[in-house]
């Protein structure tokens, strides 16, 4: 099967799990959307998608782009800005206060590489982040702007003022996480700083 998730078999298309795509609902649906676009003549590929994910559990847990992990794998260096979701002065309100944000900006620019929600809402703060890196938005769109939904703009407000560029440091023992800094090589050169 190919990127167009066509088979081998002329006329016939993949979708969902047979197609290998991770396997949430959201994401057989868009592959059912690439597939009907094909079909009809498009060129859609499900190459470079931006896959969110939300688990429903009590508080939500949600995630879309990067994870540390995977940011230290493809080499990028990366900025992590974390505050605990009780930051957010509408979790006091619901009497939700556990959980937490984190963002994952690319070290030499305002792009939003990851970002994850673990608390109330989670899914709908995430889908908010999904759509402004989608549009190539920097953080600090997201930063300034104001939304009519209370809790997704004190969410915005309170993670992203937090992500500031700071000098270089030299990495801490045995670690690779540097002042806000992180790279994949703790020998690599000093990063430029904009």
């Amino acid at each position: 099967m190919n990127e167009r998730l066509e088979t081998t078999a002329e006329g016939v298309w993949a979708m969902g799990d047979c197609a290998g795509s991770p396997h949430f609902t959201h994401v057989a649906f868009d592959d059912y959307r690439i597939v009907r676009d094909n079909w009809r003549g498009a060129a859609r590929s499900t190459r470079g998608r931006l896959i969110p994910f939300c688990m429903f559990t009590d508080p939500e847990l949600a995630r879309v782009g990067l994870n540390e992990n995977e940011a230290s794998h493809s080499g990028r260096a990366y900025r992590r800005v974390r505050i605990d979701i009780g930051q957010v002065l509408r979790t006091r309100t619901l009497s939700e206060t556990r959980g937490f944000l984190k963002a994952l900006i690319s070290a030499d620019g305002d792009e939003i590489l990851g970002f994850t929600a673990l608390g109330p809402q989670a899914g709908e703060i995430v889908a908010v982040v999904q759509t402004a890196m989608l549009a190539k938005m920097p953080y600090i769109a997201l930063r300034d702007c104001f939304h009519a939904s209370h809790y997704g703009r004190r969410a915005g407000h309170a993670v992203f003022p937090r992500c500031r560029r700071v000098p270089w440091q030299a990495p801490r023992k045995g670690g690779v996480y540097v002042a806000g800094w992180h790279q994949r090589n703790r020998h690599h050169s000093q990063p430029s700083v904009g």
